[in-house]
């Protein structure tokens, strides 16, 4: 049963997340259409000889197109965790709930499907929309410095090597240690992320009236709660910093400890807000 309902969940959210990754694929092909174009390489040819003025104006206009962009992902990436949210919702509390709920699985079961499925979907849209993000770059690049794509690619692998044996020498564990905890913020973040959302809307359906604008300012509420004490981890920190530093002691794993912790935070508050929401599913149900 288990694993019919992730096949049927996941089908059911890659609608959404399918069209707007190919909204943003076709976007970000137009972008690269255009560094690579013979438009691009005027601009580039002759923005030596332009005025003061019109250079400047070249300039806002790229500046603009990138801040564009970036907004569009953001954007993306925004609604897709709106969309997320509000299926869970539809799906769990709303009419739709009558049905999810009497299926004969566990409430903890079928809060893994929601929030796996969800999450395992939030890490694709993040790599493809980070993705198409660096894709850009790269080309953009290339095309400024005048150099093969293909080769400037080999370049920066060889630079990217050399600095990593260059600090690997002497910051071998803490170098261990910051690519440990990028992976788990990549990998491991949209999970406590996800839990955290879904959770504050089973919170947020207890209540009699407006159960979906409950449920968006528990979410708040959380969030806040989680700014504060990660706020109290960050003073604790720059003092021990500090100390390290005026000591000739500082290091990177001192460095990266404060967003080890605030991972640890959000992990914390997710894995709370998950059993909370099964024992509500369980036993507090309140279907509108």
């Amino acid at each position: 049963m288990l694993k019919k309902l992730f096949k049927h969940e996941f089908k059911t959210i890659s609608k959404m997340g399918g069209l707007l990754v190919a909204v943003s694929g076709c976007l970000t092909l137009l972008a690269a259409a255009y560094l690579v174009s013979p438009l691009f390489s005027v601009f580039l040819n002759q923005s030596n000889e332009m005025s003061v003025g019109m250079t400047v104006v070249g300039v806002l206009l790229g500046v603009l197109g990138i801040l564009s962009y970036v907004a569009m992902l953001v954007g993306v990436s925004f609604g897709f965790t709106i969309f997320l949210g509000v299926r869970f919702f539809r799906s769990m509390y709303s009419d739709e709930g009558y049905l999810t709920n009497t299926l004969p699985v566990k409430p903890m079961d079928l809060l893994i499907v929601k929030v796996v499925t969800a999450a395992v979907w939030m890490l694709i849209m993040n790599l493809i929309l980070y993705g198409f993000m660096i894709l850009l770059i790269l080309i953009g690049t290339s095309r400024s410095l005048d150099m093969n794509f293909f080769d400037m690619l080999k370049s920066i692998r060889q630079l990217f090597g050399t600095l990593v044996d260059y600090f690997f020498a002497d910051f071998r564990g803490d170098l261990k240690v910051s690519a440990l905890l990028i992976l788990l913020m990549v990998f491991v973040g949209p999970f406590a992320e996800i839990a955290i959302m879904f959770g504050s809307l089973t919170i947020g359906q207890l209540s009699w009236k407006n159960k979906g604008l409950t449920g968006i300012l528990v979410y708040l509420g959380m969030r806040m709660a989680m700014g504060m004490v990660g706020g109290v981890a960050s003073i604790a920190f720059n003092i021990i910093a500090a100390r390290r530093i005026m000591e000739g002691t500082a290091s990177l794993f001192l460095a990266n400890g404060r967003y080890m912790v605030s991972l640890l935070i959000s992990i914390a508050f997710g894995v709370v807000l998950f059993f909370i929401s099964s024992h509500i599913v369980k036993n507090r149900l309140n279907l509108e």
